[in-house]
């Protein structure tokens, strides 16, 4: 590692290790809905739904860590489950449960990336009274029954940007409806 110039001398990458959740969201008519669950979906339509992120961001599916230019921040673990809980806390005081539109349909992938990073400059010595948290509840469908919790981190106000992960894996495809019903399919072959 080349030593720091006198400009980047009090510059700092802090940068949070953590899971990372994208779920893709198709809207079918109830036709297309059918179709797809009796005949199986076209791979044309399979990619479309594979473009179509609405949910993404940091989950405490795994592990979560901080680091600073490469080094662990020591007990970070603790630190951001104690931010974790409180924000969650927070967000379940706030979340109501909702009627979802009727007649509703959709196919959804659902993808797990088990380590990601985000990362944020800063040009101070690190403070863990600056972070704070904020946990999100994203509805499928607008069900209770299908919900996505991700979180966001800042710092000093300054949200984290993703820097690269590990590459993502679909966890998993369905077709789902308004009655909270979830169906498997099949996607067939590229002609």
């Amino acid at each position: 590692m080349k030593p720091k110039t006198k400009s980047q001398a009090n510059e700092f990458e802090l940068t949070l290790l953590s899971s990372e959740t994208e779920v893709c969201i198709l809207r079918l008519t109830k036709a297309e809905f059918k179709e797809c669950a009796k005949n199986g979906m076209s791979y044309e339509k399979y990619e479309e739904l594979d473009g179509s992120a609405e949910v993404s961001g940091a989950t405490r599916d795994g592990p979560l860590q901080l680091e600073i230019d490469g080094k662990k921040v020591p007990r970070s673990d603790a630190l951001l489950l104690k931010l974790y809980k409180k924000a969650k806390a927070e967000a379940l005081k706030q979340d109501r449960q909702s009627m979802p539109p009727p007649d509703q349909y959709a196919a959804i992938m659902d993808k797990l990336s088990n380590d990601s990073w985000r990362f944020i400059r800063i040009h101070e010595c690190f403070d863990p009274k600056k972070l704070s948290m904020t946990v999100s509840f994203d509805k499928c469908l607008g069900l209770d029954s299908h919900v996505v919790e991700t979180f966001e981190l800042t710092y000093d106000g300054m949200p984290f940007e993703l820097k690269e992960n590990a590459g993502t894996d679909v966890d998993s495809c369905y077709l789902l409806n308004s009655k909270g019903e979830q169906f498997e399919f099949e996607v067939l072959d590229e002609e």
